[in-house]
Order: structure tokens, then sequence, then C-alpha cells
């Protein structure tokens, strides 16, 4: 969204479907800052009614001015199969970027062109250690890809660069030593979290 939002002048459009509390799922402007989103140049639309959500997801979509859309779901969405090629086929057409976001497990039908499922891996032992944070390295995450027409699932993990603002290939555990389950000789780690 970062990438959308720096080739446009416009704002991005992000509309929440106001979940049951306890799913609140809330943006938080010097995180998104830290990932290379301007939280100034968002317009964040928090929606009771799923008739609503669905009706300013569309509309966000015919409109020249904005750099992309976004849709936050919650669990209880019931979401389906043609609400989302609707969509879809809206965003195809006008040429806009549309991303939908949703907890993992939640159920439905999806048009989407493309489907990812992204999950929080432990971080790195820090090179420079931080006293605020002792132990907490660089953020990772494991990078599914369900489904894309031409491609193969695949997996990746990857890592946040708060010098470049840009995302790159975490550096896989699989090359330390490890003791063996009964304390005799070492063995290898497999390698894990390459591609």
């Amino acid at each position: 969204m970062a990438r959308f939002q720096k080739r446009s002048t416009g704002p991005l459009l992000v509309c929440d479907l106001m979940p049951k509390v306890g799913e609140r799922l809330t943006l938080y402007g010097p995180g998104l800052a830290a990932r290379g989103l301007d939280p100034n140049r968002l317009i964040y639309l928090r929606l009771r009614r799923e008739t609503d959500f669905l009706w300013a997801l569309e509309e966000g979509l015919g409109c020249d001015g904005l750099a992309g859309v976004a849709g936050i779901l919650g669990m209880e969405k019931s979401y389906g199969f043609t609400e989302s090629k609707r969509l879809s086929l809206r965003a195809r057409e006008r040429g806009r970027p549309l991303f939908l976001l949703r907890p993992h497990g939640a159920g439905g039908a999806t048009a989407a062109r493309s489907r990812w499922r992204i999950s929080a891996r432990p971080s790195l032992p820090d090179a420079h250690p931080n006293h605020y944070l002792p132990g907490l390295g660089p953020a990772r995450w494991r990078l599914e890809l369900l489904r894309c027409p031409g491609a193969s699932p695949a997996h990746w993990e990857i890592g946040w660069s708060h010098e470049t603002h840009h995302f790159h290939m975490a550096q896989g555990l699989g090359d330390r030593a490890l003791p063996a389950p009964d304390g005799g000789e070492r063995r290898r780690a497999p390698g894990i979290g390459r591609p």
C-alpha cells in the first residue's frame, strides 16, 4: 500500500467494518509511518453495516483521486464470492488497487486475484541490542502465497529494514548447530526460512 501511496498524490481509503468488541484492529500512525505509509494521507471510515461497507469500497474504487482502497473485515463477516467478484471487477475496470484484510480463519470464498496468508515469526537476535527492549530483534513474517493464476503455492520469510523502509528476505535460522536430543554429538538444524 505504501508503494501505491508513493505513486500518487491522493490518499488511501481504508474502510473498517466494525467488529465485535475484542476483535478490534486499530491503525497506529507511528507504526504505519515506520512501514512507509503516510498516516496523514489516509481516509479512515468505520462502518457499522455490511451494505455501507461494501458501498464505500465500491465507490472508493470509482474515485480517481484515491491512491488505493483497503477494507478490514472481522471474523463474523459474511462476505462472500458474489461481493468479492463485484469488487474485483470494479478494481480491474478502474485500474485501482484493492486490498481486503481479514483474520486467519475467516470463512467465505473470494474472487481475489491472489490470496496470501501473513503470520508473525520470532525475531532474530538483534546485532545492536536495545536496552529498552532487550532480546527483541528485527521483526519477521512468513508470507504464504495460497493462490495466484500462473503461480504455484509458495512461502517466504521476510524482514523489515527501518533504514531503507523495505522488506527483504529474512535470514534463515538453519545454519547453527544444535545439541542432539540425547545430549551427545551436535547436529545441524534443517534449512528453515529459505524459499
